[in-house]
């Protein structure tokens, strides 16, 4: 099994209003061993009526927190659109799996992350090419923690302000989570809990 753990950073939390700044992927597996990476900045949406239009419409939040993490003057400089970074994307995934036979089915990545149902809505609106390649089930680590402290397991909940607010991070701190929820809740390869 290979999961496609992602992470995007976005303008806002509307799918259907707001795009897609950053990207970062990184395919494992099902051990948490990286196989391979992609992370790139995507250009900034330029409406015919001017930057502040989008501006506006950003929560003043993002524009700190993107301004701040340099994300908003990478973005600024970008030429890479969504598509363009969707069909990479799909390359990364296309060829982690594909050794020459044409008569293989490519499989479906398990989508992972941390509240990783943000990303999958922007994905289906503004990505829907690699939504294709996604299996229905999803990996998503804040609910395994949720899961956890429900089965009675005392787990420290990671503070908000330690994300990076950069995809590539994010996505690394979510592996990180994980791995760490093993470790140190004794949780084997196949899930059970060990004595």
């Amino acid at each position: 099994m290979t999961l496609l753990w992602l992470d995007l950073e976005t303008t806002g939390l509307n799918p259907e209003q707001d795009v897609i700044l950053e990207v970062a992927a990184v395919l494992t597996s099902d051990d948490l061993h990286e196989q391979d990476v992609y992370s790139r900045v995507l250009e900034f949406p330029r409406p015919l009526g001017g930057m502040e239009l989008i501006f506006d419409a950003m929560p003043p939040e993002v524009i700190t927190m993107h301004g701040s993490s340099g994300l908003l003057a990478e973005s600024l400089r970008s030429k890479l659109t969504e598509g363009r970074a969707a069909a990479e994307l799909r390359k990364l995934m296309y060829h982690s799996w594909w050794d020459g036979d044409h008569t293989q089915i490519p499989p479906q990545f398990i989508l992972a992350g941390s509240s990783v149902h943000f990303d999958l809505a922007f994905l289906k609106r503004r990505m829907p090419s690699v939504v294709e390649y996604l299996h229905y089930r999803v990996l998503d680590v804040s609910s395994v923690r949720t899961a956890l402290r429900t089965f009675g397991v005392d787990v420290e909940e990671r503070p908000e302000g330690d994300k990076a607010h950069r995809a590539l991070a994010d996505v690394r701190r979510s592996i990180d989570d994980l791995k760490e929820l093993r470790k140190n809740w004794r949780l084997s390869r196949r899930g059970e809990f060990l004595a």
